[in-house]
This record gives C-alpha cells, sequence and structure tokens, in this order.
C-alpha cells in the first residue's frame, strides 16, 4: 500500500503498517544488491517479513532531543550471516537465561516515547553488541521516568532475520543513602505526535492525539554539580515538586541564591536533598528561565497559592483574589481573624 499526503508517501513494509512513520529498516545480509526507486520500493518492502528485503524493527520517532542510535548502524554480518543477542553490563543485571533485567531504583527509563527528555536511562546502562536494536516498553505508571517493575526492554538482532528476545524489568527497593532527584512527565493532552516531515511536507495528518513530555529536565553526574532545567519564571516551590519524585524518606531544602527566604524561584536557587539515613546530601542548580516578553502589561490573576480552604465563603474563587479584573488597579480583602501577616500573592 502507497499512502499519499501532500506528494509525499508511507508505506507498508513487510506486512507492517505504514512503517515509515514506526519502524527503523535493516536490509537483510543475504541482500547484497537493492533497489530504492519508487518503481521497485513495493517489491522490495514485500508483504510479509519471509518476502520483504527489510527488516522492520520499532523505533521511536517522537524524541528528537537525543535520538536512540542502534548498534546496527554501521555494522552488517557477512552475507548470509546473522548477530546473536550480545549484552552486558556493570551496574544493572541481566540474567539472559531467565529473561529478566534487574536495575538499581532510580534508574530511567530512557527517552522512548517521551518528548524534552535528554537521558537514555537504562540504554545508556547496558554495552550492546554489534547490529542489535532496542525498545521500552511500559506497563506500569507513565508519569514517572524510573524502571518500574513488570515493564519491558524488547532487544533485536539482525542477519537474513530477526532474533528477538524480551526481557522483564525487575526494580530494586530505594536504599536509604539515596538522595536523587528524578523528574516525572505530564501528559499534553493538545500535541500532536503524528506529524512527521517528508522532506519539508507532510507525509501523516496532525491528530492531536496527546503525548508524553518532561516539563523540567535534570542532568545526572555532570561535572560539578547537577541542574534542574526549564524552570518558569517564578515559578513556585510547590510547583517545583509536582513534576519531581525523590526517593523515600528523602528530605529537601533550598539554599537561596540571595540568601532570602521565598515562596518563588530564582535562577540560581539550590536544591539540596538529604538521603532518608542522611549519609548522603546532594545538590541541584535551579535554572530558570528569563521572563517572557509580552506587549500585554495585564494581569492575568492575583492568587495566594497557600490560602486556607475555609475561605471560601469571602468571596474567593480558589486560590485567586475576589473580584479580580485585570483593570482594577486597588482591592480590599477580607482576611480571618488571627492572620498577623500580609500573605504572599
Amino acid at each position: 500500500k502507497v499512502f499519499r499526503v501532500g506528494g509525499a508517501q508511507s508505506f507498508d513494509v513487510a506486512g507492517v503498517p505504514d512503517a515509515v512513520l514506526t519502524q527503523a529498516f535493516i536490509r537483510k545480509s543475504n541482500i547484497t544488491q537493492g533497489d530504492t526507486t519508487l518503481y521497485d520500493w513495493e517489491i522490495s518492502a514485500g508483504y510479509d517479513r519471509d518476502e520483504s528485503e527489510w527488516i522492520p524493527v520499532p523505533y521511536d520517532l517522537t524524541n528528537s532531543w537525543n535520538p536512540v542510535v542502534f548498534s546496527s548502524v554501521g555494522n552488517h554480518p557477512e552475507i548470509n550471516g546473522s548477530f546473536d543477542i550480545q549484552m552486558t553490563s556493570e551496574t544493572v543485571t541481566i540474567d539472559m537465561e531467565a529473561g529478566t533485567i534487574t536495575v538499581p531504583w532510580g534508574t530511567r527509563k530512557g527517552t522512548w516515547g517521551v518528548i524534552r527528555s535528554r537521558s537514555q536511562g537504562i540504554f545508556d546502562e547496558i554495552t550492546w553488541g554489534e547490529g542489535m536494536a532496542w525498545n521500552y516498553k511500559e506497563q506500569g505508571d507513565t508519569s514517572t521516568t524510573t524502571c518500574q517493575t513488570g515493564d519491558t526492554l524488547n532487544v533485536y538482532a539482525f542477519g537474513t532475520g530477526l532474533v528477538h528476545k524480551a526481557f522483564r524489568i525487575i526494580s530494586g527497593e530505594a536504599v536509604a543513602s539515596n538522595a536523587l532527584a528524578l523528574p516525572k512527565r505530564a501528559f499534553d493532552s493538545e500535541f500532536s505526535n503524528t506529524w512527521l516531515w517528508y522532506p519539508g511536507e507532510e507525509i501523516w495528518p496532525p491528530q492531536n492525539d496527546g503525548q508524553l513530555y518532561q516539563p523540567y529536565e535534570i542532568t545526572e553526574n555532570v561535572p560539578g554539580m547537577d541542574t534542574i532545567r526549564y524552570l518558569p519564571f517564578a515559578a513556585r516551590t510547590d510547583s517545583l515538586f509536582a513534576y519531581i519524585e525523590m526517593a523515600p524518606n528523602a528530605t529537601y531544602e533550598f539554599d537561596w541564591v540571595d540568601e532570602v527566604e521565598r515562596v518563588d524561584l530564582m535562577d540560581g536557587d539550590i536544591l539540596r536533598i538529604t538521603a532518608g539515613d542522611g549519609t548522603t546530601v546532594k545538590d541541584y542548580y535551579l535554572s530558570v528561565e528569563d521572563v517572557a516578553e509580552s506587549t500585554n502589561a495585564s494581569l492575568s490573576a492575583i492568587t495566594w497559592p497557600d490560602i486556607p480552604e475555609d475561605l471560601g465563603w469571602m468571596g474567593w474563587m480558589g486560590d485567586t483574589i475576589p473580584g479580580f479584573n485585570s483593570a482594577l488597579l486597588s482591592y480590599t480583602v477580607t482576611l480571618p481573624f488571627g492572620i498577623s501577616n500580609i500573605p504572599a500573592l
């Protein structure tokens, strides 16, 4: 089948529907001469895996920040030869016979299917043999970036055919000395994850079916100090932890860049995490973005983030000040008895 939109094409390959949009292709080792012209492409694509000149495997087209590069690139077996699944690691435990991989708590899943993520996670913890590919399938909580027990790492090796092995992930328990901060994910229901270009033209109509993304990026083991990036200007301290998780029983504090405790964050603040047993302390530099320039100087809201829950009867709509209007310049606010300081609005 050839699918055309705006002059570009998408194809079924080896029986995989619209494989150009979801798969990487490795030419079989017994194919020594190929013709990639449009006329012969459908012939080489074939109608199933036996007939096709190509071996398709799932490929992540979502994340352009740090795309996966398989070890099949630049490695091809001898004519009619095949590679085997070969993988070793010094940080995770691979049991080839049982088909399991045991990882320490906090090992990341990687970038698969998530935008705004650079971490390859578990993929970088493994030394891959030649002629291999891989992908990660989540079974549990998709909001966490850490490997969960029950997830699956699919591994492939190529030659005249395809060797596939699925490894079940087993996550270890968090140790008391762990002081990591890990990014969490959010779901953007408006994002189109089926928008591709060939070359410069749409080959698949955009669909707003949503996409996982990481609001914040947290670097891993960089020299000096790791960084939490892409914090919006004046981000609140409580909103920071909406998209960050820490090890159980770990505690945190802020080292303020201006030595003034605040409810919002500034570039240069430090997030200091102390492990549950107190033996490990890790600092993270907070990189806060500049205020976005705008020609509109009107306020969109005046809020009291820490408003007591029982103030609804005083005219507050959620945490927004009563009677708010972007054109109104002064307000009279009634506060409950016992509040001695003006709240941080």
